[in-house]
């Protein structure tokens, strides 16, 4: 992001230990959790409503607040950043609300959080990346990711791979 080539190349290869990794935790216990038995089933997608906007701007400010004292922010950035993802949140509800579309939606929201984190980090002079990248943990993709391995490791079908390029697809947005 910096432009420093060595530690973005560091970066790409600590992303890709983590995410193998975490892929094959979760593969490991999706399939421990059917050999003993337990139930394995992914919660059902909830239905878009009007009424789970507030719900989701709360969750998305904690989140991401959450997420930026994790990351040792300032006090001041930790309540910035949670007002970023508090507003992201919201923007990709009333979007994928409209008919947007889960991968429209998290595009525009990133793209809002983006730029308002850019404006606001000028002002306050709190580094941009603070607001942004804290601003954003509510719009990954956890539950599309567990929901193509699931599909994948414990049912055997092949429509877990079209779930996790859904789920890139979103990430990458």
């Amino acid at each position: 992001i910096s432009g420093y080539n060595v530690t973005a190349a560091g970066r790409v290869v600590e992303v890709s230990m983590m995410t193998a990794g975490l892929i094959a935790g979760v593969v490991l216990s999706l399939n421990l959790g059917l050999r003993l038995g337990l139930p394995s089933v992914p919660g059902a997608q909830l239905a878009s409503s009007l009424l789970r906007i507030p719900l989701q701007t709360f969750a998305g400010a904690m989140a991401s607040a959450c997420f930026a004292v994790a990351s040792y922010a300032t006090p001041r950035a930790v309540v910035i950043a949670g007002v970023a993802g508090g507003g992201g949140a919201a923007a990709y509800s009333a979007l994928f609300l409209t008919g947007a579309g889960l991968i429209t939606s998290s595009g525009l929201a990133a793209t809002m959080i983006g730029f308002a984190g850019g404006v606001i980090s000028r002002r306050l002079r709190i580094p941009p990346l603070v607001i942004a990248v804290s601003g954003m943990v509510p719009l990954l993709p956890g539950l599309t990711v567990y929901r193509g391995l699931y599909e994948m490791a414990v049912e055997g079908s092949y429509t877990g791979l079209s779930t996790l390029m859904v789920a890139t697809s979103v990430a990458l947005a």
